[in-house]
């Protein structure tokens, strides 16, 4: 399976009106916590790989009100072009997030960073529309699709440009990086910017 992914900076209110106008499903509001783990055999930050835990909680009384937090474990492969963020993912549902942590560590996986983000969920044709804000990065929308055949990408991938472009949102804006990656290079500039004000704190 290949997801075929578009991110892009966005504001939520006038994207949400204009899914409302088409007449989306909302599926709900979701909570999710991401960790992320590095391999002890590899860097997954050179391979351009990421293996994930998440956690996610509904937060509003929709129908997903009646799911119960679960627990997922996924593995994204290295992303597959440069026009958007597709990649070869795997995931599973997990019954028990601490066995699952306990078995991932033990196995010498060390946790690189967490990431939390509130989500709003949509579906509309063949689209999964999700509005994210992300805790210490911004808000963005993410446009997806998933294909099984590789070959299949590129039509999929110009499917979902054209579809921001009916939103109002300029396709070109897109973003190849992950959250994870974002709020790395967020975390790394807190920190230098900290560095540099101690040296003028006498």
């Amino acid at each position: 399976m290949f997801e075929v992914e578009l991110k892009l900076p966005a504001e939520h209110d006038s994207v949400r009106r204009e899914l409302q106008q088409r007449e989306a499903i909302r599926c709900g509001e979701l909570t999710q916590r991401d960790r992320y783990y590095n391999a002890p055999h590899r860097d997954f930050a050179q391979t351009d790989e990421a293996l994930r835990i998440r956690t996610e909680r509904p937060t509003d009384d929709s129908a997903s009100q009646q799911v119960v937090a679960t627990t997922y474990l996924t593995y994204k492969g290295a992303k597959l072009e440069e026009s958007s963020k597709t990649r070869p993912e795997h995931e599973i549902k997990v019954g028990s997030e601490e066995s699952l942590v306990q078995i991932i560590e033990s196995l010498g996986f060390e946790i690189a960073a967490a990431v939390i983000k509130h989500r709003e969920v949509y579906e509309i044709e063949q689209f999964e529309i999700t509005l994210d804000n992300v805790e210490e990065v911004g808000e963005f929308i993410e446009i997806e699709r998933e294909i099984k055949r590789e070959e299949n990408v590129e039509v999929a991938s110009n499917r979902i440009r054209e579809f921001a472009s009916g939103l109002g949102i300029d396709p070109t804006t897109h973003l190849r990086e992950s959250y994870l990656e974002m709020k790395l290079r967020n975390d790394n500039w807190k920190r230098s910017q900290s560095f540099e004000t101690s040296h003028f704190i006498t």
